[in-house]
């Protein structure tokens, strides 16, 4: 599987909840996008005819500061085995996880109005 090195710049300014938008050259079908501390990162890959874009958030960044993240590329998808979204229902809520982690739950049973 093919790795890169991806440097980060803030800049004069703090970047907090920071759309970053990076072109690749070659179409990619997977991407894994991981941070420092080697936590993955979410990431989404969009295909063109020149290309692929790869994006995602940056959550915090300090004036001034770097961050490196390391691109994982392959020919397949790479997919984890908690991949997507689950939906779980009962009597009183849905709950929502995103890859097998809770996200948010949607509350209707014994309330006046449905809420998050």
């Amino acid at each position: 599987m093919p790795r890169r090195k991806i440097l980060i710049k803030s800049g004069y300014h703090l970047r907090k909840d920071c759309p970053v938008y990076l072109f690749l050259e070659e179409k990619v079908n997977g991407a894994r996008l991981m941070d420092e501390e080697d936590k993955e990162v979410a990431c989404q890959v969009e295909k063109n005819e020149k290309g692929s874009f790869l994006s995602w958030i940056v959550e915090h960044l300090a004036a001034g500061k770097k961050k490196a993240y390391t691109l994982i590329t392959d020919e397949r998808n790479i997919l984890s085995e908690k991949s997507g979204v689950e939906l779980i229902q009962s009597e009183e809520k849905i709950e929502i996880k995103v890859s097998g982690q809770p996200f948010s739950s949607y509350y209707y049973k014994d309330v006046v109005r449905p809420y998050l």
